[in-house]
Formats: structure tokens, C-alpha cells, sequence
């Protein structure tokens, strides 16, 4: 039996065909990998956040009546975005903005383009939504209308969890000098897998390079499978088809990589910045640490593209040496999905920014998993951005009071006490307010404990819910279902059949409600289908059988 398959020869770990996955991935996935959080954004999607940087940036620039450009790398689904631009009109409703959300994954810009919420800010020409990957203006590819000419300068930069997703250089300082990781892919077959022929091996390899990662897999490709492995009893090509209906999804968790150090080969680097690697690669002595030259060279390609003063604003997982407080292992990224992300040296990217004429600054929480250095291009000495900066990210920092608000009350909420986490929730919420998650969860906790009239008066709270992620029809009708108005929970259970896709939670309540009303027929069709997604649900296999017996 084969145990592995080997798929790539040693290479640098930038390189590496994890990272291939990991592009693909985005670029493939689309809006719905966001939407099913498969990618994390408590960065990209967070309203303290976006709120902070825009009264940074409006009280940093000097006050008149010129446009506003702002450029955002990275931006995702745009949840970000649409933040940002909603605190600026409270901000500065007479001042004109023109933000370029930008991304390279064209098929996540699409499903950007086609919501209600984006296509109004794109029509009064304060949205602009483009293609990019490499940083420059003659890079953007449009992909809504722009009514607005593309900026010579930019005023701002963002970038959320925008760093840690390009490709990442491990370093490590041994024997002296500064040594670069290199790796040799394996792919884990699972436990029982046929042994593979010389012949079969390269096949399969093939194969596997060329899956459509993060999709359903198509027939095309498992007839290719089947083709490889036609020798074999028809038991084991049902075993191989159902290891290959996961695969795609699982790709990047089912790889091995062995790895060993080679001395790096610096190329298109000054001697300034050769020397700041070497300083970091000294100063952790031989814990690897990562470098993502990517932003370094995509940040280059920006300086001509910025106003004097303009800021760069970096939220990321990260942490700083000058802290005192440093990961145990910082060559582990964290897996979602098919993407991983590293945590960024924030002393090396803020030492890099500052030789080439950057003044920085940071938010000093060592402990905090989020932090947000901010950049200024050459500013003027009466420029003021260092003090707005600390204003709203060090001396009251919404975000991240925020965030260890929704943290503890996720703690009391594993412990099984959900009044404790009731109360976090609703004091979250005073930072965040709207934010779909945390209503989402603060009404699931009123409904666990009972509360129903409560949790009905918190779905009546605004939402800002752009792509209707969070099941708030399934919430109604359970609050329906339990003041006693089964009618009224049915109509919500169906819309969230509707709205949301099918589920065996949904249609087993649906049927608690039909029964509610002496409706039986429609119980036992509701079980069934209740029954097709989820053939072991206890309760709804006891139910239909009560129903059914004379």
C-alpha cells in the first residue's frame, strides 16, 4: 500500500506548491468561500475598524474640498469598504471620495459588482471596483462602472489581511549566515490506498495538479481517476471516488512537507536591505521568521503612485520583536480552508518602510491577535497623523474593545453559561453596532435561555447584513415557534429555506410547527427531506415514525 505521493521537488517555500493552492484557491473560491467563512475577515469585514481609519485619514488631511483617493489591496468582498465609506459621509458628507476597492480575484469582484449595496456607491462615483494585482494604475482592470477618472495620486493604502496572504519567505540565521527554507511536497494518501506503478504515480501526480481546488469535483476528473486506476475492483474505485470528492476541499491539509535550510541568494535587494535581514535573522538566532518580499515590491511599485502625506494603513496578524513577545513558532501559518497566512514581522516591514522615507507607527499590544501599523509617505512636519493615530488606535481603540468583548462571551459561551456571555454581546455591540455576527450570536443565546421577547426585540435592531450570511428567518421562527405562533414560524422557516439553502435543522422545525397545527401531511414531507440531508437525525426518524403508525 502507498502511504504518500510525492508532487514537488524541493523549492524555495515562497515557491512552493502551497502557495499555488493558496492562489488558486482565492482565485477560484470566489465570493462564496467568504460567505461560508472558509477565509477569515474579522479584519476585512470589521466596522470599529474601518470607522477608526477613516477618522484618521479625514483628520490627517488638510481640510478643503479636493477629491479623496483611497486605495484598498485586497478588499475581498468589500465589507471593508463599505464601512469605511459609510463613516465618511457621517465624517465628511461635502468632501468627494473616490475609494478603488481592489483584488485579483476577478470572480470575487463580481459577486462585489452585483450587490444592491456596492452598485448604488458605484453609480454616485465614490466606488470604483477593479482588478489588480500588481500595484500600479496602468494594472487596473474595471470591473463596474467607474465614474470617476483613475487618481494620479493616492491618499491612502489599505491593507487587510492583505500581507500574510503573499507568498512568504521562511529565514532562518544558522551557521552564521542567513539561510532560506526550502520544501518537498508530498501528498498523505489515506490508510488502505492501492500501490501505485511508476506509471501510476506520475498520473496520479499529474492529477492532482490539476484539480480545480475548493470546487465540487467534476466528472471529467473522476473519469480520469477511474482511468488511472482502472485495474482495480469496483469496491476500491468507490473508495477513491469518495477520497476524491473531498480532496479539492481538503488539499492543503493533506500535504507533507519536508524541509531543510539552503543559504539565500539575495537578488534585486540594496545592501540597506540586505542588511535588515540580516539584523532580524540575528537578533531571533535560529527561529525561523517570516518575509513577505511580495508586499516589499508591491509597496515599491506604489511610491510613485502616492501624494505627499499619504498613509498606509496595515492591519494583520503580527507581531513585534520590541515587544518582548514572540510566537514560539513563527514558520506554523494558520490553515483555512485552502489558504494559509504567516504572521508578519512587523519590526522588519516598519524597518523597511522607514528607509525608504516612511515614519511609522503602531498599535503596542503584544498580546493582541490583530495589529495595525500605520505609514505616512514623506509627510510635512505640521502633518498631524502620528497624534490621530494614537488617538483612535492606542488611547481608545474600539476595535480591539470590540474584540476582546465578543472573545470573552465566545469563552462563557463553550462553558455552557450564556447569560454571562449575553451581557458581552450587548456591550460589543455598542463598539460594532449592526454587526451581523454579533447579533447573530447574542440572539442565539436569548433563545437557548428562554428569552424570547428579548430575542425578538434584538432582530428588530438594524443589521448591516450585505449578503444575508446569518440565518436570521431561522431565528424568527423559532422564536414564533416558542411564543406560540406556529403560523408565523412556518412562514419564517420557508423563507429560510429560501434564502439561506436547505437544512435538517430547518425542515425538522418546520415540521414541529406543521404539527402545531395538525397538519401532517406536510410534517411527513418535511421529515423526509429533513431525513435526506441528515439520514441518522434521532429526533426526526422517532417523529416520522410516530406519525406513520396507525
Amino acid at each position: 500500500m502507498s502511504d504518500r505521493l510525492l508532487l514537488e521537488e524541493a523549492c524555495p517555500a515562497s515557491q512552493s506548491l502551497s502557495w499555488k493552492i493558496h492562489a488558486q484557491a482565492f482565485a477560484q473560491e470566489g465570493m462564496q468561500a467568504w460567505l461560508d467563512f472558509r477565509i477569515p475577515y474579522s479584519v476585512t469585514g470589521n466596522i470599529a475598524l474601518a470607522r477608526q481609519k477613516a477618522y484618521v485619514l479625514f483628520e490627517s488631511l488638510p481640510q478643503g474640498t479636493d477629491p479623496v483617493y483611497v486605495l484598498e489591496l485586497g478588499a475581498g468582498p468589500g465589507f471593508f469598504a463599505w464601512h469605511f465609506l459609510q463613516a465618511w459621509q457621517e465624517l465628511a458628507p461635502d468632501r468627494p471620495i473616490h475609494y478603488l476597492l481592489t483584488d485579483f480575484s476577478r470572480a470575487t469582484l463580481e459577486g462585489v459588482a452585483a450587490r444592491p449595496a456596492f452598485q448604488v456607491m458605484v453609480e454616485t462615483g465614490c466606488l470604483g471596483i477593479f482588478q489588480l494585482d500588481t500595484p500600479r494604475p496602468e494594472a487596473l482592470v474595471a470591473i463596474s462602472e467607474v465614474q470617476f477618472e483613475i487618481p494620479k495620486q493616492l491618499h491612502a493604502i489599505i491593507g487587510n489581511y492583505y500581507a500574510c496572504t503573499l507568498p512568504t519567505t521562511l529565514l532562518c540565521w544558522q551557521e552564521e549566515r542567513l539561510q532560506e527554507r526550502w520544501c518537498k511536497t508530498w501528498l498523505h494518501l489515506p490508510e488502505g490506498f492501492p500501490d501505485l506503478s511508476p506509471e501510476q504515480s506520475q498520473a496520479l501526480k499529474q492529477w492532482v495538479l490539476e484539480l480545480a481546488v475548493s470546487q465540487k469535483i467534476s466528472a471529467q476528473a473522476l473519469q480520469n481517476l477511474h482511468a488511472i486506476f482502472s485495474q482495480e475492483s469496483p469496491d476500491t474505485l468507490k473508495k477513491l471516488t469518495k477520497w476524491a470528492e473531498v480532496l479539492p476541499f481538503e488539499l492543503m491539509n493533506e500535504l507533507d512537507e519536508s524541509s531543510y535550510y539552503e543559504p539565500i541568494q539575495f537578488s534585486g535587494l540594496s545592501e540597506k536591505e540586505i542588511q535588515l535581514l540580516l539584523n532580524a535573522g540575528q537578533a531571533l538566532r535560529e527561529q525561523s521568521f517570516p518575509w513577505p518580499q511580495g508586499l516589499w515590491e508591491r509597496l515599491k511599485q506604489l511610491e510613485n503612485w502616492l501624494a505627499p502625506n499619504a498613509l498606509f494603513f496595515l492591519s494583520d496578524k503580527g507581531y513585534y520583536l520590541s515587544s518582548q513577545s514572540v510566537p514560539a513558532d513563527l514558520s506554523q501559518p494558520s490553515l483555512h480552508g485552502n489558504t494559509l497566512a504567516y504572521p508578519l514581522h512587523l519590526d522588519l516591514i516598519s524597518d523597511w518602510l522607514r528607509l525608504h522615507g516612511w515614519q511609522t507607527a503602531h498599535t503596542p499590544y503584544p498580546f493582541d491577535p490583530l495589529q495595525t501599523l500605520v505609514a505616512a509617505w514623506r509627510p510635512s512636519p505640521q502633518n498631524s497623523w502620528r497624534e490621530n493615530f494614537a488617538a483612535h488606535f492606542i488611547l481608545q481603540n474600539n476595535n480591539l474593545d470590540a474584540a476582546r468583548l465578543v472573545r470573552a462571551a465566545q469563552d462563557y459561551q463553550t462553558q455552557g453559561d450564556d447569560q454571562t456571555a449575553v451581557g458581552f454581546y450587548q456591550k460589543a455591540l455598542r463598539y460594532r453596532p449592526g454587526e451581523p455576527r454579533i447579533v447573530h450570536e447574542l440572539t442565539a443565546c436569548l433563545i437557548r435561555l428562554g428569552a424570547f421577547r428579548l430575542a425578538e426585540e434584538m432582530l428588530d435592531i438594524p443589521v448591516i447584513d450585505l449578503y444575508q450570511q446569518f440565518d436570521f428567518d431561522y431565528q424568527r421562527g423559532q422564536i414564533a415557534f416558542f411564543l406560540g405562533e406556529p403560523a408565523q414560524a412556518i412562514e419564517s422557516f420557508q423563507l429560510s429555506l429560501i434564502e439561506q439553502g436547505e437544512y435538517a435543522s430547518v425542515y425538522y422545525s418546520l415540521a414541529l410547527s406543521y404539527l402545531a397545527l395538525a397538519q401532517e401531511a406536510e410534517a411527513k414531507d418535511s421529515l423526509k427531506n429533513c431525513l435526506k440531508l441528515e439520514p441518522h437525525h434521532s429526533a426526526a426518524q422517532t417523529l416520522l415514525a410516530k406519525i406513520q403508525t396507525p
